[in-house]
C-alpha cells in the first residue's frame, strides 16, 4: 500500500485513525473508572472511601476526611483528564 511495509502502514496510516476514533470512548471510560472506585468503598474493598471513613470513626471527624476525599478523587479524575485531551491533541496532530 503506497509503498510502506505492513509495519509502516500500521504506523502512519491505521493506527493514528484508530486512536483519534477510539481515544473519547477511552477518556470516558477512564475517568468514569476512577469516579466509580468511590463507590467501590461501600462494597468493603480498601480504598480511599473507606480509609476516610475509618479516618471518621477514629477521630469523631464528620466532614474534614470526606472533603478531603472528594478533593483527591476530583484531581485524579481532572489530571486523568487533563493528560488524556493531551493525548488526544498529539495523536491529532499526526
Amino acid at each position: 500500500m503506497l509503498g510502506f511495509s505492513k509495519l509502516q502502514t500500521m504506523r502512519y496510516i491505521v493506527l493514528p485513525q484508530a486512536l483519534r476514533i477510539g481515544m473519547p470512548a477511552f477518556k470516558f471510560q477512564a475517568v468514569a473508572t476512577v469516579k466509580g472506585t468511590s463507590v467501590v468503598g461501600y462494597v468493603a474493598i480498601q480504598d480511599l472511601t473507606l480509609a476516610a471513613q475509618t479516618i471518621r470513626t477514629s477521630t469523631g471527624q464528620d466532614l474534614l476526611p470526606l472533603l478531603v476525599t472528594t478533593l483527591i478523587y476530583f484531581l485524579l479524575a481532572w489530571l486523568l483528564n487533563k493528560l488524556l485531551d493531551f493525548i488526544l491533541f498529539r495523536i491529532s496532530q499526526i
